[in-house]
């Protein structure tokens, strides 16, 4: 049985007509290695910690980062239709959802990163029950977090790069979120 979070971005699937190559969930011999990686990737390996901790918490120190303080992710629908720049269409990316802190089960799903920003943009008020959600680049490179404040967090230079270009081209303000 899916939870209400993987049923609502399933229904934004079908209703934005993605396919499969567009947007999928993976499979169960697929998220483990994915969500490691990400983990090994990102995640600050000195964090301690006995609770489940989200992973926008516990950054490694040295990840370059940034994010859009003037931006709320859950109403700002004109400005997230101006990040759509960011995205590059044969780009893989993967998608993340994670409901909850107390149940740290994420939902991974593999994409074309157009096609997981448009969820992003179709879940916005929705997703305000999740705890953290975001789009990971295939090859680890970057990450971008949407938090459960609908703050953006952006990580790694290759993102910020586009950001900064996409943001100066639209007078959006850069900075801690």
């Amino acid at each position: 049985m899916w939870t209400d979070i993987r049923q609502e971005i399933e229904r934004a699937r079908q209703e934005l007509g993605l396919t499969p190559a567009q947007f999928q969930p993976l499979g169960l011999a697929e998220w483990p290695a994915v969500e490691k990686r990400v983990n090994g990737t990102f995640a600050d390996p000195n964090y301690k910690s006995r609770q489940a901790v989200l992973l926008w918490t516990r950054l490694r120190p040295d990840l370059p980062r940034t994010g859009l303080p003037d931006v709320d992710a859950a109403v700002d629908e004109e400005k997230l239709q101006l990040l759509r720049a960011l995205w590059q269409p044969d780009e893989s990316v993967f998608f993340f959802a994670q409901e909850g802190i107390s149940d740290p089960k994420m939902w991974w799903y593999q994409a074309r990163s157009p096609a997981a920003w448009t969820i992003v943009e179709t879940l916005g008020p929705q997703a305000r029950r999740l705890q953290e959600w975001g789009i990971v680049d295939c090859h680890y490179q970057w990450i971008l977090f949407i938090n459960h404040s609908d703050h953006m967090l952006f990580c790694g230079t290759a993102l910020i790069e586009r950001l900064r270009n996409v943001a100066s081209d639209h007078q959006l303000r850069m900075g801690e979120p």
